[in-house]
């Protein structure tokens, strides 16, 4: 397995969470044994105090804008929220939008009481062993102060190009990153303390559920990614002879995960080198001539963690509104079915399109692959200039921007959580819904947190 290096830098943090300041080395503080409630929904009380609160504020403000106005309670915080990022723009712009619906989460919500961390996979931290396509994948981009004082940080070697065999492929940065933090800031944390492990594109909005998790006993979001792969010889090979036995009930009932993942420290400090390891034996089985040409393809670190959850015993529970990220009548029937009232978390990893489920005369789209490094554009969502917001919806619908009016909505649109019958009509009308629905959330909060951006790091006249 790859010999691992200590990270060759330290954490930094900012001045406080609503601006600015120079960054200073620090790491994740080691705090108590508290838990706070799993129940994501609020309490009589906690809602009565919440909706006091909007209610002080202009009933047409955008929701999203309106915490960073809310007072801000010092509290003790007994998790993590790790972010496993790369220092590319791509990925600056999501950490804005990720970072940001925590702190919301955190200063709304009495009893989300977290820190935010970021690994980022980042030239800075190059050791000897990597090569020069790492190099060249890094070296025209560094990060801004803006972006390193969202939160503390960590900064990791990246592992994609691979050091040993050259072989690009990005999520095996994400175990690499991880191990960093365990073996820096992370050491120092006990083993109760909970981590809660995403990646930059999940928009969060709604509480996370706290306290869930135990030793011995994580807890996921639920993939839809079937069972099939168990029985994959060139993927359970890597599994240590542990996974031979599990059954599609098995699968079903605990392995079909990935993140958000909450987990204790005292797990994670024996999961973190075999996802690492896994993920990399199964890079270097790969067909370097195959755009993801790996064990498992683009689901590889996915399934490596998988198989070091089994292999360590470490049983999670499926959490089924974790997370939504399509329009679907299986994705949405995890939440209908199973008693949940709303989505934790926003994936927004698909594309979303009312031309293709409202049609016209409303022109409206979010594909966040659009501000990639690969997009013909150049990404400018963290210009200072104004129109920031205005010019990505444009460029998203091909400069023809007319969104339909349940977006300019001050409240998230009426959804169809769940078809009665599966019939086309009701289907169509659903998912209608839905993506206006998840379209609302996207708008609402990258216009808000955009806008903060600003506020904290762009000059004012």
């Amino acid at each position: 397995s790859y010999t691992l290096v200590p990270p060759t830098a330290t954490a930094a943090t900012s001045s406080s969470s609503s601006g600015g300041g120079a960054a200073t080395a620090t790491h994740v503080p080691a705090v108590g044994d508290g838990h706070a409630a799993g129940d994501v929904r609020m309490s009589p009380e906690e809602r009565a105090e919440y909706e006091h609160r909007l209610r002080s504020h202009s009933s047409e403000a955008n929701p999203h804008e309106q915490h960073f106005q809310l007072h801000k309670k010092p509290a003790e915080r007994h998790a993590t929220v790790l972010i496993t990022v790369e220092c590319v723009p791509y990925h600056d712009w999501q950490s804005v939008v990720s970072v940001m619906s925590l702190e919301r989460l955190r200063d709304t919500y009495p009893d989300q009481q977290f820190n935010i961390h970021r690994i980022i996979s980042c030239v800075d931290a190059l050791v000897p062993e990597h090569g020069e396509g790492v190099r060249a994948k890094f070296r025209n981009h560094n990060l801004s102060e803006a972006i390193k004082s969202l939160s503390p940080y960590t900064l990791s070697p990246p592992m994609s190009p691979h050091p040993k065999t050259g072989y690009d492929f990005p999520t095996l940065n994400k175990p690499r990153a991880l191990m960093s933090f365990v073996e820096g800031p992370g050491r120092d944390l006990p083993d109760d303390h909970e981590l809660i492990i995403t990646d930059p594109d999940f928009l969060f909005i709604n509480r996370i559920p706290l306290g869930s998790s135990r030793l011995g006993h994580a807890v996921s979001g639920h993939y839809l990614m079937g069972w099939q792969w168990s029985q994959e010889e060139n993927i359970i090979k890597h599994c240590q002879g542990k996974c031979k036995h599990l059954t599609k009930d098995d699968i079903e009932k605990n392995w079909l995960l990935g993140p958000p993942l909450l987990v204790r420290m005292g797990d994670f400090r024996k999961l973190a080198p075999h996802w690492l390891n896994i993920t990399e034996a199964m890079v270097l089985d790969g067909d370097k001539g195959k755009s993801y040409g790996v064990p498992g393809g683009w689901l590889a670190d996915m399934f490596a963690y998988i198989m070091g959850a089994v292999i360590e015993n470490v049983p999670h529970t499926l959490r089924q509104d974790m997370f939504v990220s399509d329009t679907s009548e299986a994705e949405w029937a995890k939440l209908t079915l199973n008693g949940y009232r709303t989505w934790i978390a926003i994936h927004f990893c698909q594309d979303y399109d009312v031309r293709s489920i409202i049609g016209p005369p409303y022109n409206f789209r979010f594909n966040k692959h659009n501000w990639h490094e690969r997009a013909p554009k150049p990404p400018t969502l963290l210009s200072c200039d104004a129109d920031t917001q205005l010019s990505m919806w444009k460029t998203n619908t091909g400069g023809q921007f007319n969104p339909p009016p349940e977006l300019d909505l001050p409240h998230p649109p009426n959804v169809t959580w769940r078809a009665e019958r599966w019939e086309a009509g009701l289907i169509a009308e659903a998912k209608k819904t839905r993506v206006l629905w998840l379209l609302w959330h996207i708008k609402h909060s990258f216009d808000a947190y955009f806008a903060e951006y600003r506020r904290r790091y762009c000059p004012h006249e």
